[in-house]
């Protein structure tokens, strides 16, 4: 679907027969792609080093292009499938370290507590951002 709305944007086939598709596609799909790539990029998931970081390095291309195309194509949900991803990697990270660093467990449970109550109170007073991950633009 992005391949195809790059080289036909103008087209009125694409308008016709993808439409239906154009949110399962840009937002499903990105779902699935970036959970994917963010059990890949774990340390937890790999033993070697050289994985782990290409692997990073190719979550962190890919947030960057579907956020960049997302908003470049029309195509919202996409980048803000990518934004939400890219919380969740930041967090990820994070956890990473902590577990890798030996710090205690409870601590981080509890800033991942905070972090999360703190995005949950962001997201009631913007419903519009989890209204756009929905919705399809005509």
């Amino acid at each position: 679907m992005c391949t195809m709305r790059c080289y036909f944007a103008d087209s009125a086939w694409i308008e016709s027969v993808l439409t239906p598709f154009k949110s399962a596609v840009s937002i499903f799909g990105s779902v699935v792609f970036f959970l994917a790539l963010l059990i890949m990029s774990s340390k937890f998931y790999f033993a070697k080093k050289d994985s782990y970081v290409a692997l990073n390095c190719a979550m962190v291309f890919f947030l960057l292009s579907f956020h960049l195309f997302g908003q470049v194509a029309g195509l919202f949900g996409m980048s803000n499938t990518a934004t939400v991803f890219t919380v969740l990697w930041i967090a990820e990270k994070y956890a990473d370290i902590h577990i890798s660093s030996h710090w205690n467990g409870w601590v981080l449970v509890f800033i991942l507590s905070v972090t999360t109550w703190r995005c949950a109170l962001w997201l009631h007073l913007h419903p519009d951002f989890v209204v756009s991950l929905f919705e399809v633009i005509e």
